[in-house]
């Protein structure tokens, strides 16, 4: 089972930090996404997540400032868990081979993508628990 840990990052005005992938993707090229990945073995959940979100983005984040919001068994395939953080201010973004562009994006912004077709089904599920907030 592969175990998949994302990110949620969010500024002082409760915008979301978003990726899109990009063309090479081997999962859902073009679409939406959140910092994250496979968590290693052995690895925590939010040191994948931390891990991940500097990987991709370049965005170094204190471990203790990190949330869990939710872990479920997504599918007999994968295991996802949800993590967020609070930033200050937006961090400069540097993005690796796996994302083509970001932007800073609202609740209601995102909820609107989760209509596209062939999203990711982990943004979705994300973007319903970003509903909690």
């Amino acid at each position: 089972m592969i175990h998949v840990a994302k990110i949620l990052i969010l500024d002082k005005n409760g915008r979301v930090l978003t990726l899109e992938r990009s063309e090479t993707h081997p999962r859902h090229p073009l679409r939406s996404d959140f910092p994250g990945g496979e968590v290693e073995s052995g690895e925590e959940i939010i040191t994948a997540a931390a891990r991940e979100l500097r990987e991709e983005t370049g965005i170094e984040i204190d471990q203790s400032d990190v949330q869990l919001i939710n872990s479920v068994k997504f599918s007999d395939e994968f295991w996802y868990s949800l993590c967020s953080c609070t930033v200050a201010d937006k961090p400069q973004v540097e993005l690796s081979w796996e994302h083509s562009s970001y932007k800073w994006a609202t609740i209601s912004e995102l909820k609107q993508e989760v209509k596209l077709p062939e999203t990711d089904p982990f943004f979705v599920f994300a973007i319903g628990e970003l509903s909690e907030f």
